[in-house]
């Protein structure tokens, strides 16, 4: 009785245990990419490589491209991190000159 009791819990320790393993696969995946991008410091050099291979037309693996696209976001990250600065600093003062513009308004108005 026991034996056939414990049957009774094994399909859903068993769909748990896929589900594991998927997101396992998942991790270990991203695992993978983590330890990806040290290899290749400059990534002009792949993308040369592979136009002389293939001509321009061809693409690179969608990995390939995420990983180029993502280590590329990543060090323009601070430029573009200035320019946000940048541009707040422009917009708040901007914003004070049209406060001070509708006060001078408000003045004349009087």
């Amino acid at each position: 009785k026991k034996r056939s009791h414990s049957h009774d819990h094994a399909p859903s320790t068993s769909g748990i245990k896929k589900r594991g393993k998927n997101l396992g696969d998942m991790m270990h995946m991203v695992d993978l990419e983590e330890g990806y991008r040290p290899e290749r410091p400059s990534p002009p050099q792949p993308l040369q490589s592979s136009q002389q291979e293939g001509g321009s037309l061809q693409p690179k693996t969608p990995r390939e491209l995420a990983l180029t696209t993502y280590s590329t976001l990543k060090q323009m990250e601070p430029v573009y991190r200035a320019k946000l600065l940048e541009a707040r600093m422009k917009t708040a003062e901007l914003e004070r000159q049209l406060e001070a513009a509708k006060a001078d308004e408000k003045r004349l108005e009087k």
